[in-house]
């Protein structure tokens, strides 16, 4: 059984009164509970900031990383695109100076230039013959050649008896010459 002897307006402040404290206690939780959570997104902030920046600082550093990487690759490129370059001008000069040389005497002559011009189609011996006959000899070897043409000699290669300097000049097929 209750009791209640409390006038009607004096229940009424009783009742204002629970209610207010019942406020106060949930304001000063409310107030308490969002403290809590400012300061943790707070300190999440915080870390967040310090990731970034860490980030960043990764990121900078592989693109320090990945341009020296970037210039290292553009070289090699360049250097293959010389090479390649280099490589089609490349002609398989040792059958042609073979076929040529092949055919040369044993004895009687000593050859000391050889040049082949590729560009103009044209060749030149030089050397020393040790008679005119082994001159002779060398000149009719290689206008035989089948890779020469217009094999040339001046004259006063075999006007002497004796060691000829010669000069042996002419042309070859440039179908010859493989790519």
């Amino acid at each position: 059984m209750l009791l209640n002897l409390l006038p009607d307006e004096r229940k009424e402040a009783v009742k204002y009164t629970i209610y207010y404290y019942y406020g106060l206690r949930i304001g000063l939780l409310l107030i308490f509970v969002s403290l809590v959570v400012i300061v943790g997104f707070k300190i999440l902030e915080i870390k967040l900031e310090k990731d970034f920046a860490s980030l960043n600082e990764t990121e900078k550093e592989l693109s320090r990383k990945n341009f020296d990487l970037t210039q290292r690759v553009t070289a090699l490129n360049n250097n293959l695109s010389k090479i390649e370059g280099i490589q089609k001008d490349f002609l398989t000069w040792s059958d042609f100076i073979y076929s040529i040389t092949s055919e040369f005497p044993a004895t009687g002559i000593t050859v000391s230039n050889f040049t082949v011009s590729r560009d103009a189609g044209t060749f030149s011996i030089t050397g020393l013959a040790d008679s005119r006959e082994a001159f002779l000899h060398f000149k009719e070897t290689l206008e035989k050649n089948q890779v020469l043409e217009n094999v040339n000699s001046p004259l006063k290669n075999i006007l002497d008896a004796g060691p000829i300097t010669f000069t042996v000049t002419g042309g070859f097929f440039a179908k010859v010459l493989k790519k």
